[in-house]
């Protein structure tokens, strides 16, 4: 405490007094070395702080590198499902082309038969009404020939069955509750490289 002169002789008198001079000496040598200590402590935190901000530099460069990596990743995989997609439209577009084709083939062959032998039954019939009996005997053989003729080349189809196909997706939610996954996983790596779990 600072006092003045009379008050440390008068009022102080118990209390340990000295010139404001010599203890500003002492006193003196004690804030600096405080400030030389809170200094150097300042300096150990602005290194530390140099370091958290380097750290969390390259945290923040290796996440945006992570961050690419993800979506080169996933670009990637939808372009594989793409290219799958693709293959499997175009194998369904040849099995519809296949099927029309063979669909148009019986149909063609049962039409032609269905042609030839109304065709045979019209003029057969016709000949049996409103030919004369010479007409009639005379076209007996090549009437009987051609309906023999007729039923042997055409005999009646079996039942037809187009092909059936199926298609089976990926059960996505199976591999998914399996912990699949189809980019990549985030992990954290200790420093000497490990991942660490």
């Amino acid at each position: 405490m600072n006092v003045c002169d009379m008050c440390c002789t008068e009022d102080h008198k118990a209390h340990n007094c000295e010139r404001i001079e010599t203890v500003v000496e002492q006193f003196s040598k004690s804030i600096d070395e405080e400030i030389t200590q809170v200094t150097a402590r300042i300096e150990c935190f602005r290194g530390v702080a140099a370091k958290v901000e380097a750290e969390s530099s390259k945290t923040l460069q290796n996440v945006k590198a992570m961050e690419l990596e993800v979506k080169k990743r996933s670009e990637e995989i939808r372009q594989l499902v793409d290219r799958q997609e693709n293959e499997l439209l175009q194998e369904l577009q040849s099995l519809k082309s296949v099927t029309e084709k063979e669909v148009k083939s019986h149909k063609d062959t049962l039409q032609l038969a269905l042609t030839e032998m109304e065709s045979f039954r019209t003029s057969s019939l016709e000949l049996r009404s409103k030919g004369s009996p010479s007409d009639i005997t005379q076209a007996a053989n090549d009437v009987l020939e051609r309906a023999k003729e007729l039923l042997e080349t055409y005999v009646i189809p079996s039942e037809y069955h187009a092909p059936s196909y199926k298609f089976t997706p990926v059960n996505i939610d199976e591999l998914l509750r399996h912990g699949q996954n189809f980019i990549g996983h985030v992990a954290e790596v200790g420093d000497s490289g490990n991942v660490v779990f």
